[in-house]
């Protein structure tokens, strides 16, 4: 099925996207479609909220009444945690009388089913009146919808109320506090804390309590917090002792600031009225932040700590990622989208693993019980189905560090026949993840000026990806055959491109210039008419622009080269680069030829970028896509 845009929608494929892929496994399915739908999703709902609270379902005491230490819930707001989350620092210490609820702890506390909690799950959906669609049932139901322009999908969405449909008068009388005109919260549902003395609207804070399905007050939905709201919302994440905030937008989006910054900076303390904060610990991946926060009580000098989720990659215009998504999702155990979505996302997939049917008109229904408007649009009600097939077909495939060799043995037992093996089975769903992308995704690629610059005709770089030139000679285009690919810490990681041919050699050495790439990884040999790489040390070799010089060798056997060449440009002065060479890994051969000397290329690579790993590593072979990436 087409969808307009580049790729064809997941499930199908074909130039004109008409054509059923067969799926032989149901693992994750994230396709194309599903990441537009991602984003829209995300950005839709609630811009107005930028903080959600999850409050554990598990340990919140049956009856109303005050949540205790021991029944400390997740906070979710601008905010993520570790891919890594059973990973920590061993020397890692907190001062004080720190209750230390880690990620390590959250992560345990979500995934292991104890006798009680698994008690108090099937009690709560035993008393559930259990509607809706089956969950295998939820992507034919799509495809029935989406036809017409998805007018079944506006029809239903047309039926929500929309705007004010409960009291509000709290709001209107503290406007000073809220970050939006027209966004008030519920008076029968907002986050009532406790005073400062006998000023009653110490109280307020524009926040919502939002119900879970058979589970009153599961999360609490919020704006992002304002220089005069800062300690009301500490105050709250105090009151219903949170552990965990998911922050889904960045403070500033284009011209529009969407959160004070609420968390103190590395090495500094924060002090609020009621609280002093510190930064215990800062953890940057690609995509996200993850910080530990010491909160302190100033009065009381109780201490707590909280975890805080942070998605940075929200792009000012359009959405994020599927996949940088869907990891997110996965490090805070919790769904995805700006707060309705992400909300929706985290309740319908608990409640369809539980029972096997989802009802996302009435959850939605729930939801704007609770606080106006959550889920905005109907593309953010399409997305929400699509999310919801994402979420219900994708496999946990996180292994910790240190159980890796034993599940290893258990994806490749030595037994089993090769195509019969988990890990097959895996390499397959990762086929199935390949988008169709048509030839209006290669604009600059099929461009006349370049064609001739791509060595396969089949493999060219893709616009969305692809690294612009930026100080070309005059005349020249701005197009290499390369694509930018993230590492886990950042979202330039890599750049991947092609041997450069003949009349390509000055574009590649300008890519290396302008994006400060210090690290060239060359697996397999050019051939003696495409040899680019020097010989001898002292060696020059003169382009229009560009003058490159062999250094030094510094290579430890025959089979990996490291190299050192100084690339100098007129008019912005001289680089040291590094070049790390697998000469004889074969084009023919699709494995190096020893393990050995892959490990040292790795070892040798990783402790040249400890200084520096926000360059990005240049990876090429003849024909761009053939090898791994180190």
């Amino acid at each position: 099925m087409a969808q307009g845009a580049c790729g064809c929608k997941h499930g199908w494929e074909g130039e004109q996207c008409t054509t059923k892929m067969v799926m032989e496994v149901s693992y994750d399915q994230t396709g194309t479609y599903a990441g537009a739908g991602i984003g829209a999703v995300i950005v839709i709902v609630l811009v107005v909220i930028a903080t959600v609270i999850i409050l554990r379902r598990k340990r919140l005491p049956k009856h109303k009444k005050e949540i205790h230490r021991e029944d400390r819930g997740k906070t979710f707001g601008n905010v993520e945690c570790s891919p890594f989350p059973f990973e920590t620092s061993d020397t890692q210490t907190h001062s004080g009388d720190i209750e230390d609820t880690t990620c390590e702890d959250i992560q345990v506390y979500v995934n292991v089913h104890d006798i009680d909690s698994k008690d108090d799950d099937d009690v709560i959906y035993n008393n559930v009146d259990v509607t809706g669609v089956p969950i295998h049932e939820l992507q034919s139901i799509i495809d029935s919808k989406i036809v017409n322009e998805a007018a079944a999908f506006q029809e239903e969405f047309q039926t929500f109320p929309w705007g004010p449909v409960h009291p509000h008068e709290a709001g209107k009388k503290n406007k000073p506090k809220n970050r939006f005109k027209s966004t008030f919260p519920y008076d029968h549902s907002r986050v009532v804390l406790d005073t400062n003395g006998k000023d009653i609207d110490t109280s307020y804070i524009n926040a919502n309590y939002i119900d879970g399905i058979g589970n009153e007050k599961a999360y609490i939905a919020s704006q992002g917090p304002k220089p005069n709201t800062m300690d009301d919302f500490w105050r709250m994440v105090w009151h219903v002792n949170s552990g965990k905030i998911v922050m889904l937008t960045n403070l500033v989006e284009g011209r529009n600031v969407k959160s004070h910054q609420y968390w103190p900076d590395e090495r500094k303390s924060l002090v609020t009225p009621t609280f002093e904060l510190k930064l215990d610990r800062e953890m940057i991946y690609a995509f996200y932040v993850i910080r530990d926060i010491s909160i302190t009580h100033k009065k009381t000098k109780e201490a707590r700590m909280v975890h805080q989720f942070h998605f940075t990659k929200w792009p000012d215009h359009g959405t994020p990622d599927s996949l940088e998504l869907v990891l997110f999702d996965r490090r805070v155990t919790a769904g995805i989208g700006r707060t309705g979505t992400f909300i929706g996302l985290n309740e319908l997939l608990t409640h369809g693993k539980n029972t096997g049917k989802v009802d996302i008109p009435r959850y939605i229904g729930t939801m704007r019980n609770g606080r106006m408007n959550m889920i905005q649009t109907y593309e953010q009600y399409i997305a929400l189905h699509e999310l919801l097939v994402e979420g219900f077909n994708l496999q946990e495939s996180l292994i910790v560090r240190v159980n890796f060799p034993a599940v290893l043995s258990t994806m490749c037992p030595t037994n089993t026949p090769a195509n019969q093996t988990k890990i097959h089975q895996e390499f397959k769903v990762l086929k199935t993840l390949t988008p169709n992308y048509s030839p209006s995704c290669f604009k600059a690629a099929l461009h006349e000026e370049n064609l001739e610059k791509n060595r396969n005709k089949d493999i060219l770089a893709a616009d969305k990806f692809r690294p612009f030139l930026q100080s070309q000679l005059p005349n020249v285009t701005d197009y290499i055959n390369a694509v930018m690919i993230q590492s886990h810490t950042s979202m330039s990681g890599y750049l991947m491109t092609q041997f450069p041919l003949v009349d390509t050699i000055d574009d590649f050495w300008t890519m290396v210039f302008d994006y400060s790439c210090e690290n060239i990884v060359v697996l397999g040999k050019p051939t003696q008419k495409e040899d680019w790489l020097l010989g001898e040390v002292g060696d020059i070799a003169a382009g229009n622009a560009i003058s490159v010089k062999k250094l030094q060798d510094r290579s430890p056997n025959t089979e990996l080269a490291i190299v050192d060449y100084q690339v100098e440009r007129e008019r912005f002065g001289s680089e040291t680069i590094r070049i790390f060479s697998l000469s004889q890994w074969s084009s023919n051969s699709l494995l190096p030829p020893s393990d050995s000397s892959l490990f040292q290329l790795l070892e040798q690579l990783d402790s040249r970028r400890r200084s520096d790993n926000t360059r990005p590593v240049v990876v090429m072979c003849r024909l761009v896509g053939r090898r791994p990436i180190p």
